[in-house]
């Protein structure tokens, strides 16, 4: 039974990897969101940085996993067909996003909950990386600190 797990990865940070670890399916497609972004402040890492972060991250984990790009469309009516047309099936789609969770309910998707047990932004790592300080390294996988040390962004 596969599940879903979406998320921009600006970078692929410990909650993500608790999140991923909370899903009790052996078969996660990760859906990397605002794929056509790269280099801006919101979104500095391209889809192929993140899809490399992400395999990093993951090389240990005992789940199949499937990485698949998912542009922004800017469309909430939209958004969970664009969704659809873009990953393989999958049987819920787990989420800590009250957008995301209400989008799929309205289509009638199972939808399980994440629990946010750690409290990193994305946002937060990126200041860190913007102002050189390394603090941003405690909220990574150790197994990232070179890969995002060698992206300049």
């Amino acid at each position: 039974m596969p599940a879903l797990f979406i998320g921009r990865f600006q970078p692929f940070h410990l909650g993500h990897l608790d999140a991923i670890n909370q899903i009790r399916e052996d078969e996660v497609i990760i859906g990397v969101g605002s794929a056509q972004y790269q280099r801006t402040n919101n979104n500095p890492y391209s889809f192929e940085e993140r899809n490399m972060m992400i395999e990093k991250a993951l090389e240990t984990i005992e789940k199949k996993i499937t990485i698949i790009p998912i542009p922004d469309i800017h469309d909430s009516a939209q958004w969970v067909t664009h969704v659809q047309n873009l990953v393989p099936y999958f049987d819920v789609v787990y989420t800590g996003n009250p957008l995301v969770k209400e989008l799929f309910e309205e289509k009638n998707i199972a939808v399980a909950p994440i629990l946010i047990t750690k409290q990193i932004s994305g946002s937060q790592i990126r200041a860190d990386k913007a102002q050189h300080s390394d603090a941003w390294k405690a909220l990574v996988p150790d197994s990232l600190h070179t890969i995002i040390d060698q992206i300049h962004v």
